[in-house]
């Protein structure tokens, strides 16, 4: 909970306390993150070394792990967990979002859209696959239509409501709603 909310200097010791009890692959990934987050590499990036190896299987896992290294600047790693997410299940919304994000971060935003285009039309209700086809539109200038695909991912709630969030107020601010961006926030 504390670290869906972004407060990672708390969740620390609860969630080395976790790991205490049970090592638990993704909440290890989770402390590796909030470690990073509040002190940069250090130890946290010897803590996502074999993890996936752990489970390569694990969907949730590899998705969280594409995650972790993109956000810590391991591009290719990233790539290679996303990439086995996406090999284990062609049709998991979540990895093709995550999938799509590292393309569209490394430069490919082309590329990015077409994918989450094509799986909105099989996931409509992910919340997941709109949130980057907002970031996608923002990043083409396309304002209200990322404001709309943010906010429906809003309207769907779950994990990514801060994520969806975040690109709506973007796309809002970027029309000059600050009222709106600041509603959204």
């Amino acid at each position: 909970f504390l670290f869906d909310l972004h407060r990672y200097a708390e969740a620390v010791p609860i969630l080395e306390r976790s790991l205490a009890s049970d090592d638990d692959p993704l909440v290890r990934v989770m402390l590796a993150l909030s470690i990073y987050r509040v002190s940069g590499p250090g130890e946290s990036m010897a803590m996502l070394d074999g993890i996936s190896g752990l489970h390569p299987d694990s969907i949730p896992l590899l998705s969280a792990l594409a995650g972790a290294y993109l956000e810590m600047g391991r591009a290719g790693e990233a790539v290679e967990a996303a990439e086995a997410a996406v090999s284990r299940n062609e049709g998991n919304p979540e990895a093709i979002a995550l999938r799509a994000r590292i393309l569209r971060m490394k430069g490919d935003a082309g590329p990015a859209a077409g994918e989450v285009d094509r799986a909105l039309a099989e996931h409509a209700q992910s919340a997941a696959l709109l949130v980057e086809k907002a970031w996608a539109l923002l990043a083409a200038n396309g304002t209200a239509e990322a404001a709309a695909a943010g906010q429906q991912a809003m309207d769907l709630g779950g994990p990514h409501y801060p994520d969806a969030a975040l690109v709506t107020a973007a796309a809002l601010e970027a029309q000059k709603d600050d009222d709106g961006a600041y509603a959204a926030i």
